[in-house]
């Protein structure tokens, strides 16, 4: 099951090949239909990564020929993500409030995804496949991405203390004791520009073939681990955490 853009009506483009890969698009699934005036073409992959690398560095999916912020959305009954024109552009509120939203789309098509496949070979609501981890190293990986600096053992245990991870199933903090549950494609898509993780309670609530009923995690408060949310907007402040201990 591979996430690609719903096709709408926008500029029309003659190009066969992606601008970005210069792999034909025709092999690729087709252009992307863009919501902005742009006539250059893009394939679903490229078009996906671009916006991902753009949400991760600047907090806002921005087109990467005109820069024109986009609205993306996923539509669960599809399983497909959609672009329109943001009419916000890069307001404040607009930017923190894409991860919750996208996040909160995508949580019934993962958790059933989970119900229907199991444990063997567990699909991401992107495409990707699940992949299960320590904590640790799944932290270790989290401090290579946003540290400008390696850690030292000392920084790695204050991690530890309070893993800088949080279930996008339940929204808890994943426990440093346990396995996580992590996306192999990481941030390479704009449905889960900082990654996607789902810890190991979860994993298994929703894997096994008896389910005790719950409260539905869309009816919680989305949280965002305090490590998590200080990361879109630049690196770890470790000598700060070094510093409390």
């Amino acid at each position: 099951m591979a996430t690609m853009a719903k096709r709408s009506q926008g500029p029309v483009c003659e190009d066969t090949e992606c601008i970005i890969c210069f792999e034909t698009l025709e092999g690729r699934g087709g252009a992307v239909s863009l919501p902005c005036n742009c006539k250059v073409a893009y394939c679903h992959q490229c078009w996906d990564r671009s916006l991902a690398a753009s949400m991760s560095s600047c907090g806002a999916a921005l087109c990467p020929s005109c820069r024109s912020s986009m609205q993306v959305d996923f539509d669960p009954d599809s399983r497909q993500l959609t672009f329109s024109r943001s009419q916000e552009g890069g307001s404040s509120g607009f930017k923190r409030d894409w991860r919750k939203r996208l996040y909160k789309q995508a949580r019934p098509a993962q958790i059933q995804l989970l119900q229907d496949f199991g444990k063997e070979h567990p699909p991401c609501v992107c495409g990707s496949r699940l992949s299960c981890t320590s904590v640790r190293e799944r932290v270790q990986s989290f401090v290579q991405e946003e540290a400008a600096i390696p850690v030292t053992d000392q920084e790695m245990d204050y991690l530890m203390s309070r893993p800088p991870i949080m279930c996008d199933i339940c929204n808890q903090q994943v426990h440093s004791e346990a396995d996580v549950w992590t996306c192999e494609n990481g941030r390479r898509t704009v449905l889960h520009a900082v990654a996607y993780d789902v810890c190991q309670a979860c994993f298994s609530r929703h894997t096994s073939s008896t389910r005790p009923a719950q409260e539905d995690p869309e009816d919680s408060d989305y949280m965002l681990s305090e490590y998590e949310s200080d990361s879109s907007e630049g690196d770890i402040d470790l000598e700060s955490q070094s510093a409390e201990q």
